[in-house]
């Protein structure tokens, strides 16, 4: 199991995601640049995923940056 960890990845949604991707045969990028100063969790191809689970919404101020990172992706094209 831990040949398939990696240490970028920033929780276990992310992972399971991950994972089911390189199964699926796709490349998958681990936390790439967004902009200047932000990340998505995965990019494979031009598709970036954020994979955020119900804790991480949890307060106004995690939903408005997840927000916030969504509006980047779009400048970042």
């Amino acid at each position: 199991m831990f040949e398939r960890c990696d240490p970028r990845s920033q929780s276990g949604t992310e992972s399971i995601v991950r994972l089911r991707l390189i199964a699926a045969g796709f490349d998958v990028e681990v936390q790439p640049s967004i902009g200047d100063r932000e990340r998505a969790d995965l990019r494979t191809g031009s598709l970036l995923i954020e994979c955020d689970g119900e804790s991480y919404h949890s307060d106004r101020a995690a939903f408005g940056n997840d927000r916030r990172r969504d509006r980047m992706t779009m400048l970042d094209r």
